[in-house]
């Protein structure tokens, strides 16, 4: 914290004030007397030793104190002086008056007046005359422990010592009242992170920035999450224009996903919220920066703990809505199991009608039928998928990568109304997997299918697909991409979800359920939020053999 050195001197008689100054703006400079006199005696003492560090930086300490000394002849001049200096937020530190300064106030009314508008200054009362009780002095003044006497004639080590241990005194104690304040500020901030409605995530965010603004004493900024599909959302912000925003996310974005301390950069504070579920980021405008490392330790509590309220509500969030969805899931799969059994007696029997029926009309509409039973076999299955709790009834054998993408490919063209796909596979023959293979070409199979509807949509006559296949000791990698429309911008934080769609006319879970497998055979999948030319995945698979 910057220290206050600003003396005020008060004195009728212009030469003695004047001398006053002098010899405190001296005592800023280094005594070349004491140093040489300490050169010879160490030459003597100690012939070519230099001098001792410890008492050389004492020396120091105490001759090197810089001052910014002002004059007032009067009593009233000083008040204004005063006066202006606080208005201005450049209080004095100390003041020396003189007792005795005709024909205006002494120096017990200037010490009273400036005490009623000053309660921090330190005051020393010079004066050659005992015709005050120091005792009313005191009571007079106020602040009892903020006043001193000195008399005159006085020795200039008096004056520095005075100058030294006061300014100390003061700039000690204002320090103290400022973190005071810091702290009570803090508490007040953490009160109401703790206490937030934990049962709204939006509300959390929103009172998390708000108190880290009231702390930094701002009041621009927002704060954001990095998605499961890579991309920033804005969880609340305060003073800014949501284009503003938006600017700064695109133009920070790595230096928000690698911050991992408090980093300070062109007039902003990047405060990290971080834990293993999630990546939140506090970014706060115009903060003045503060010179004391105790700010930035009580900054970085409000940050930690923020984060743990965070983590909590996250952490419980999540749980009610497994809780929520495997209960959903268990009802869908007694639902979907007697469907499913439906379906596979309508479709053994529209198989064997096939078989008798020749060309007609009918045979065309059995087609029709049978396909459209597939498909809602398809996805009854995937529903089961979805209320399946790990993946231990799936057997697991060798299985090239490439083979399964093909095969998957040919089964999603059929499934989508014999939509064209083009697949063209990069590194093929690289990748072999110990794995569930028709577990993971249903998660192939829905990715491409995805890529179909979209592409249908968008009015495209077919689509091309491209599956990158690289292998890195016991992880496979596999960047699948297509040159539909991409993903509905709106649905970035959101179309990995289960039941999630930009149409009313679809369930909206192939994607939810590709991710599901991936992460049953204990992978993932990834949206790729800074692809352009369509959409694309990130594919991650361990090979516990490999």
């Amino acid at each position: 914290m910057l220290q206050n050195r600003r003396i005020l001197i008060v004195d009728d008689q212009q030469d003695l004030r004047e001398q006053l100054a002098k010899l405190l703006l001296r005592s800023g400079k280094t005594n070349e007397t004491a140093s040489l006199v300490q050169g010879i005696r160490a030459r003597l003492g100690k012939k070519e030793e230099a001098p001792d560090d410890a008492a050389s930086a004492s020396v120091k300490n105490i001759t090197d104190q810089e001052y910014e000394v002002e004059t007032a002849g009067q009593g009233e001049q000083a008040f204004e002086m005063v006066k202006k200096s606080l208005e201005d937020g450049q209080p004095y530190a100390m003041m020396f008056t003189d007792m005795r300064m005709p024909p205006g106030w002494d120096g017990l009314e200037t010490a009273k007046r400036i005490r009623e508008i000053d309660k921090n200054i330190e005051i020393v009362i010079m004066t050659a005359f005992a015709d005050h009780d120091q005792k009313v002095v005191a009571q007079t003044i106020g602040t009892p422990h903020k006043l001193l006497y000195i008399k005159k004639p006085f020795q200039s080590e008096e004056i520095f010592q005075l100058a030294l241990s006061l300014t100390a005194k003061w700039n000690f104690e204002e320090t103290e009242r400022i973190r005071k304040e810091w702290l009570e500020i803090l508490i007040r901030c953490m009160s109401k992170v703790k206490t937030v409605n934990t049962g709204n995530i939006k509300d959390i965010y929103g009172t998390i920035l708000k108190s880290i603004l009231t702390f930094t004493g701002t009041d621009k900024g927002f704060i954001v999450n990095l998605t499961d599909s890579g991309s920033w959302s804005v969880e609340d912000s305060q003073g800014l224009e949501s284009m503003e925003v938006d600017n700064f996310i695109k133009q920070n974005s790595d230096r928000l996903i690698n911050s991992r301390t408090t980093q300070h950069f062109d007039g902003k504070y990047i405060l990290p919220l971080k834990r293993e579920s999630f990546s939140a980021v506090a970014c706060i405008y115009n903060v003045e920066t503060q010179n004391d490392p105790e700010w930035y330790k009580l900054m970085s509590l409000l940050v930690m703990t923020s984060s743990e309220v965070l983590s909590s509500a996250l952490l419980a969030s999540s749980a009610i809505k497994k809780e929520q969805f495997h209960n959903l899931s268990h009802a869908l799969k007694k639902i979907s199991s007697i469907e499913m059994d439906t379906f596979g007696r309508i479709n053994a029997a529209a198989e064997s009608i096939k078989k008798q029926s020749g060309e007609s009309e009918e045979l065309n509409i059995i087609n029709d039928n049978v396909a459209m039973a597939q498909r809602r076999l398809g996805r009854i299955n995937d529903i089961m998928m979805l209320a399946e709790a790990d993946d231990s009834g799936f057997t697991r054998e060798n299985a090239v990568i490439a083979e399964l993408l093909r095969n998957a490919c040919n089964e999603a063209a059929k499934l989508a109304d014999e939509f064209p796909i083009e697949l063209n596979i990069k590194d093929e023959d690289v990748a072999k997997l110990h794995t569930a293979p028709e577990l993971l070409a249903r998660a192939f199979r829905n990715l491409a299918i995805n890529a179909c509807e979209a592409a249908r949509k968008a009015g495209k006559e077919k689509v091309t697909l491209t599956a990158e296949i690289t292998q890195a000791k016991n992880i496979i990698s596999i960047r699948f991409a297509d040159d539909g429309p991409g993903i509905n911008p709106e649905m970035r934080d959101s179309f990995l979800e289960p039941f999630n769609s930009d149409s009313d006319k679809k369930m909206g879970i192939g994607l939810s359920v590709a991710r599901v497998i991936l992460e049953k055979l204990h992978g993932g999948l990834f949206f790729d939020v800074n692809y352009k030319d369509g959409a694309c995945f990130n594919i991650k698979l361990s090979n516990p053999q490999a």
